[in-house]
């Protein structure tokens, strides 16, 4: 609830009429003002479900809150800071920003994902969900000593020796521990590398190395057991992701449908 009334008090202070003392009056029960600045009863009851009782106080303490942020804010002001074209683009743009969270979060509240959906996503790949994977990597930062800090950690990514290259900053070893092969591929994508290499090497086996530009990785899987595809992390997971692919199909009609309503049109480049 506080990092929305914090996103809130942004869009709440643009639309206050950043460039004079005048306010964007959206109307409501007054409770304080500040220089022109009038702060609502209604600014406080829109973070709290409908119907929620709030106690005094919860009221007093998001008072003081907005109060705080009205008070910075013609701070600001004051040292000309609404004049700055760069900070009162940003300011317009938050607006903006506010407004369409708003109105995506409305016109996707009621979207669901039902059990049978989440059933066939997880049987459709069940190849990767049922697999959980432990492995290494290997970062090489000085690739003159690439193939002995390959050997090394193909013998043993515990190896002191790679410990102590790594005390140097010639190479870092990270290690990860129940790596869901699915949950993987939904987070990198079906076809990512990760989960390719981590699918068919063998266990203690690894792959080749992988240029990162100025760097080189190499992945060791160093334990592989069995994911219950009944798990209510993993179906959770799943059905939280194929949720947001539902929201995002919402979002992309609506610019689908109001790109062709309203054109967009090139001034210059």
């Amino acid at each position: 609830m506080y990092k929305r009334i914090l996103f809130f008090a942004l869009a709440f202070l643009v639309l206050q009429g950043g460039m004079c003392n005048k306010e964007e009056n959206v109307g409501g029960t007054p409770l304080e003002k500040i220089d022109g600045i009038t702060i609502y009863k209604e600014d406080i009851t829109m973070n709290f479900a409908p119907g929620t009782e709030i106690t005094k106080a919860q009221q007093d303490s998001f008072l003081k809150t907005l109060e705080k942020y009205v008070l910075i804010y013609l701070a600001a002001k004051d040292e000309g800071f609404t004049k700055d074209p760069n900070i009162m683009r940003k300011a317009i743009w938050a607006k903006r920003v506010a407004i369409i969270n708003d109105f995506i979060y409305k016109k996707t509240a009621g979207l669901t994902v039902q059990d049978a959906e989440v059933d066939k996503f997880i049987n459709d790949r069940k190849d990767l969900f049922s697999k959980n994977v432990s492995f290494d990597i290997l970062y090489i930062f000085d690739t003159t000593k690439m193939p002995e800090f390959i050997k090394l950690f193909k013998r043993s990514s515990r190896s002191p020796k790679l410990f102590s290259y790594q005390k140097m900053k010639l190479l870092r070893i990270e290690s990860h521990p129940d790596y869901n092969l699915g949950m993987g591929a939904i987070s990198f994508g079906d076809n990512n590398p990760i989960t390719q290499i981590l699918q068919n090497i063998p266990i203690n086996g690894i792959s080749e190395p992988i240029n990162m530009g100025g760097m080189y990785v190499v992945y060791k899987k160093t334990g592989e057991k069995k994911q219950n595809l009944d798990s209510e992390e993993l179906r959770e997971y799943v059905r939280q992701y194929l949720l947001s692919k539902k929201k995002q199909e919402v979002i992309d009609n609506i610019y689908k449908m109001y790109l062709n309503k309203y054109k967009p049109e090139v001034v210059s480049k």
